[in-house]
């Protein structure tokens, strides 16, 4: 059983099934593995299958597009000096900076993304960054996933 088999099951209401192939088929497209990649040709004897070079051009923009949102010129501040040091150690210690564009990356790449904070067992703030195909939205207004 697969997972909106089980939210279907608890009464939810997901999205197809359809929506995650198309993940799928855009993560081959990020990775430059698309079908289009594979191909056959006869060498004089039989068939053998091919695989094409790729210049991974999918990568390159959503990686463009990641480093234009967010890169080393972007200050996120709170205006509480107090608070501030709070969150530049919280975002230290979950490697914000990198994880976050390598999140924004994906989110191109796949169409959405998402992070998760939550305090660990020491009270200490979490960060979690999920890529679509993760993302199993229960509800939704206005195009905005609530839950």
């Amino acid at each position: 059983m697969n997972v909106t088999e089980y939210l279907k099951k608890q009464g939810y209401q997901t999205i197809g099934d359809a929506y995650y192939s198309h993940i799928d088929n855009w993560l081959n497209w990020y990775q430059g593995k698309a079908k289009f990649h594979k191909y056959t040709v006869y060498n004089g004897r039989n068939r053998r299958t091919v695989t094409r070079k790729t210049m991974g051009m999918a990568k390159k923009v959503a990686e463009d597009w990641a480093d234009l949102i967010l890169n080393e010129r972007v200050d996120i501040s709170t205006g509480d000096s107090a608070f501030d040091g709070l969150l530049a150690e919280t975002f230290r210690r979950n490697k914000f900076r990198f994880r976050s564009n390598q999140l924004i990356e994906l989110a191109f790449a796949l169409g959405t993304g998402a992070t998760v904070e939550y305090l660990d067992e020491n009270g200490m703030i979490v960060i979690d960054y999920i890529r679509a195909n993760m993302i199993f939205p229960l509800s939704w207004e206005n195009g905005e996933i609530v839950e």
